[in-house]
């Protein structure tokens, strides 16, 4: 940033009408705002350093306002990458629980078909023995 301060026009031009209308020397208005007598010289030099810490304290209130800014979108930042991770975890322990539900569900079903693939085989045994002669 240079030593210079970027002041709105408009706002020049307000504190140019208020300097021309407070100090009245001729009769039109480019008279009026070259024109200026030794007794208010002084004011505009007080005018001018007020002006000149009024610029500095836009500069300062400007930077407060920036730091704040970006103060606060850190910490937005935070507490939605925060939250953002609450909500991963909570998503990873809930699939972990259903992958632990599945592969229990899994084993029963495997479970109970082997019995009764068992069972089907011992029945057909069974009638394969009845229905078969001996020698």
């Amino acid at each position: 940033m240079s030593g210079f301060v970027e002041v709105d026009p408009r706002l020049l031009q307000v504190f140019a009408d208020s300097i021309t209308m407070n100090n009245d020397v001729g009769y039109f208005l480019k008279d009026i705002a070259c024109q200026t007598e030794e007794s208010s010289i002084t004011d505009l030099n007080d005018m001018i350093k007020i002006i000149q810490n009024l610029l500095k304290e836009i500069t300062v209130v400007k930077r407060n306002l920036l730091f704040a800014k970006q103060l606060l979108h850190a910490d937005y930042d935070a507490k939605v990458g925060g939250r953002a991770m609450d909500l991963y975890c909570s998503i990873n322990d809930r699939l972990s629980e259903l992958e632990k539900l599945y592969e229990e569900r899994m084993r029963v079903a495997r479970r109970s078909y082997r019995t009764q693939m068992a069972d089907a085989c011992k029945k057909i045994a069974g009638d394969y023995r009845r229905t078969t002669p001996r020698c």
